[in-house]
Formats: C-alpha cells, structure tokens, sequence
C-alpha cells in the first residue's frame, strides 16, 4: 500500500468524522461544538459553500453576526446561486442590525441580498 494514499485516506476519514460531528451538534443546537467542527473541516481543506453557510448558521446562534456574514459573504462568492447561503447572509444582517430574524418579509429580504 502506497503510504501518500494511506494519509490522504486518513485525511478524508477525519475529514468525514468532523463533518458528522458538526452535524450532530448542530441538530442537538450544541452550536459552539458545531462550530469548532465545522471550524476543522474549513481549515482541513477548501470549504464547500454549504459548509460555510452551516458555519455561519452556528455563527448567528452564538451572538456573532459579522463572523457569520463574512463565512456568508465567501459562501456566495463559492456559489452565488446558493438560496440557502443567502437567506442565511438575510438573517445574519438582520441580526447584525438587532432586527428580529424571525420575521423577515421576502421585501426585507430581497433589499438586503437583491437575489433573493
């Protein structure tokens, strides 16, 4: 067996267990485990726009807006049709500006990230 391709395995493993971790963490609303594994995986390899967009999912629950937007921000510029990334990037400017997330009207929504 190639020893290069038994690292890279060995990589993808925990690459695969940290991404598992992170969301069992995020389903169980244990958002600062979920962070820290999503936070492994980002700094283990190129991140997916999905990725950064749970990120700042974690990132919004734990009080830190201007994190979350800019994981939002680079999540768009991976995938800029991600519908997932920019309500996310609503909700944490909303936040960001003290607004109540929860009630966000699609115009609210659309003058913030024109996509929308």
């Amino acid at each position: 067996m190639d020893l290069d391709t038994r690292g890279d395995d060995a990589d993808e493993e925990a690459l695969a267990e940290s991404q598992a971790k992170a969301a069992e963490a995020l389903s169980a609303g244990r958002y600062a485990a979920a962070c820290a594994h999503f936070t492994a995986c980002v700094d283990a390899g190129p991140p997916s726009a999905l990725m950064l967009a749970r990120r700042a999912e974690c990132l919004v629950r734990l009080s830190k807006p201007v994190a979350a937007l800019r994981d939002c921000d680079a999540a768009l510029a991976l995938n800029p049709d991600n519908g997932k990334v920019s309500l996310g990037r609503v909700c944490e400017r909303l936040a960001f500006e003290g607004e109540n997330i929860h009630s966000v009207s699609h115009g609210t929504a659309s003058a913030i990230v024109p996509t929308f």
